[in-house]
């Protein structure tokens, strides 16, 4: 009975797998519940059958137990390691044709030992697992710390004890099969749960990202440029840091709309969305399409200078990316790029201020011709932008202070 159950939990999880990135370790876990199956049943089978039933089925459960192991590193991301899985098993079969039934007590203490090996380094596997919200991983890892501690009771009582007839007792292996039964319903259980929790973590986990990116071009979108401009900006301050922001715009892009159709547009934008994101390509770059035919590039740890070298990187890409432009100067599509940068004195609350002046730099690169970068600091306005609001002084505030108090006694 306790193999016909142990067996219907395997099934179940082999048939609850499904098309995701867990469905081979929940096949391999339902494979392992299975292997134990047959183990027990074959043990079942020693008095009728002998000795060969009696070391294929402790083989076969040591395998199944190597199984469940390899099932929790597939499960964590990590490879599997076949002479592992082979060598707890084979181990235990060398011993048995060299002992022969001479020490079944010595077989059982090595069987009972590699057993709890197998099962703590399968609660170490998913313990190894990134957090996620849930209990399960908790949950199974107890189960798993308690069934190698009855292998270990087990073992350690074939030390202390010389007679071992106590191990056929009617109570002691009632005790052994209620537990293996227990256990497996547990897992059975933790697992599944297990899975659906990953899912679920995962599926929050892309929705968050597709809520931060640009449905056309696959970059960041608006929202995460407006939460990683208010990141940056207290970090630089904190980090006593510069921050620098590049504001970039398509030349006559409505034009190349008019002319190629708005597929072609679109297949433009994702194409020079790709050059500025490799343009940017320092660790914590961020570039995002800020909107329509505008696009913004924001540089921690960068000052007004490193702004213009990224936007020299982007002009060459985009000389490289040559898309042909019949209502362009050029013949091809270019850019205007615009960048300003903020010192960590003045970051505090000051990302709107950065994004204007970055914005008044780039009206002045297409005033200027298109095709080009501007600096903020060339620019009087951009500077103004800037720099930070003066403090009003204190005779001005105490006479609209005393202004709105005769507002009120009238």
């Amino acid at each position: 009975m306790t193999a016909i159950v142990i067996a219907f939990s395997g099934l179940v999880l082999v048939m609850a797998r499904g098309r995701d990135t867990d469905s081979g370790a929940v096949a391999l876990w339902g494979l392992a519940m299975l292997l134990g199956a047959a183990g027990i049943s074959l043990l079942a089978l020693e008095t009728t059958q002998g000795e060969t039933a009696h070391r294929a089925g402790n083989i076969t459960i040591l395998v199944g137990t190597a199984c469940s192991w390899t099932a929790a590193r597939l499960f964590g991301g990590r490879r599997p390691m076949p002479w592992l899985i082979l060598a707890g098993p084979a181990l235990w079969l060398a011993a048995s044709l060299l002992i022969g039934r001479g020490s079944p007590q010595a077989l059982l203490f090595l069987a009972c030992v590699t057993g709890a090996l197998y099962t703590l380094a399968t609660a170490w596997e998913l313990s190894r697992l990134d957090a996620m919200p849930g209990r399960s991983r908790q949950g199974a890892i107890l189960l798993l710390v308690l069934h190698a501690g009855f292998y270990l009771l087990r073992a350690l009582g074939l030390l202390l004890m010389t007679e071992t007839t106590w191990l056929t007792d009617r109570e002691i292996m009632l005790a052994m099969m209620l537990e293996a039964l227990l256990h497996t319903l547990g897992m059975a259980f933790m697992f599944l749960a297990l899975s659906k929790e990953r899912t679920q973590h995962r599926s929050v986990t892309r929705l968050r990202e597709l809520a931060l990116l640009d449905g056309l071009t696959g970059i960041g979108n608006r929202r995460q440029f407006d939460v990683a401009l208010a990141r940056e900006t207290e970090l630089g301050q904190r980090d006593d840091m510069p921050l620098a922001l590049l504001m970039i715009d398509v030349d006559h892009f409505k034009a190349f709309n008019d002319v190629y159709g708005h597929q072609a547009g679109d297949d433009c934008l994702r194409a020079i969305a790709g050059a500025i994101q490799a343009a940017a390509r320092r660790p914590g770059d961020i570039a995002v399409r800020y909107g329509g035919e505008e696009f913004a590039v924001l540089l921690p740890r960068a000052e007004e200078e490193g702004g213009m070298v990224v936007a020299e990187l982007i002009h060459a890409r985009m000389r490289e990316l040559a898309i042909p432009h019949a209502g362009s100067p050029q013949g091809r599509v270019t850019v205007s790029i615009g960048t300003a940068a903020l010192p960590p004195a003045l970051l505090s609350g000051r990302g709107e201020a950065l994004v204007a002046a970055a914005d008044h730099a780039l009206y002045a690169a297409k005033a200027a011709g298109r095709n080009r970068a501007w600096m903020a600091s060339q620019l009087a306005a951009a500077q103004a932008a800037l720099r930070p609001p003066e403090p009003r002084s204190p005779e001005p505030r105490r006479a609209e202070a005393a202004a709105s108090l005769s507002r009120r006694a009238g």
